[in-house]
């Protein structure tokens, strides 16, 4: 017997197939949502997406606990800021770039702080510093003067304890770094 005969052999003929229901290929399979468990979803009781009210609470005990060494590392970051303006002032300003690099890396690291701990402003004022900071390779007098300028700002955050958008005395601290930076700005 040829391949060709062996083959019709095998197959089925096309009668066969239209009475022959289609047996399923596929099966449609639900996955347990694991991510909506994560985030609150069927735990305690709760509906779904929600999160205990305990757990909540136990949260923001543990962030309020932790509010006394941020304060603290704030303090040790903004002495650290100040030796590093000081030692680009006793550099030429073409040598400046060492220091401006570190001063970055504290800002963000304030940047990424402050509004765990309620201190929007020194969000704000590391992020302003860090942007500021990182356009330059070098910094002229005028420009460390800025510098300085958003470190008297968190400074004045820290000793006064100002939390949130810090109202009006937010507002002037913001506007007074805005003016400088525009006025004395350039890379």
């Amino acid at each position: 017997m040829s391949d060709e005969d062996q083959d019709k052999a095998q197959a089925p003929a096309a009668s066969e197939l239209e009475d022959t229901p289609a047996k399923p290929t596929a099966r449609m399979v639900t996955p347990t949502n694991r991510l909506k468990n994560k985030v609150g979803g069927n735990m305690s009781g709760n509906l779904p997406g929600q999160f205990d009210e305990r757990l909540i609470a136990q949260a923001q005990a543990a962030v309020g606990q932790l509010r006394p060494p941020y304060k603290d590392q704030s303090v040790e970051d903004l002495l650290q800021l100040q030796r590093l303006v000081r030692e680009a002032e006793q550099r030429n300003p073409q040598d400046r770039g060492p220091q401006l690099q570190k001063i970055a890396r504290i800002a963000l690291n304030v940047q990424g702080l402050g509004d765990s701990f309620g201190y929007q402003l020194m969000t704000r004022f590391g992020r302003s510093l860090r942007r500021f900071t990182e356009q330059l390779e070098t910094a002229t007098n005028e420009q460390l003067l800025i510098v300085r300028a958003h470190i008297d700002a968190m400074r004045v955050v820290m000793t006064q304890d100002i939390r949130g958008d810090g109202g009006p005395l937010g507002q002037e601290l913001t506007t007074m770094l805005e003016k400088a930076i525009k006025q004395y700005g350039g890379g």
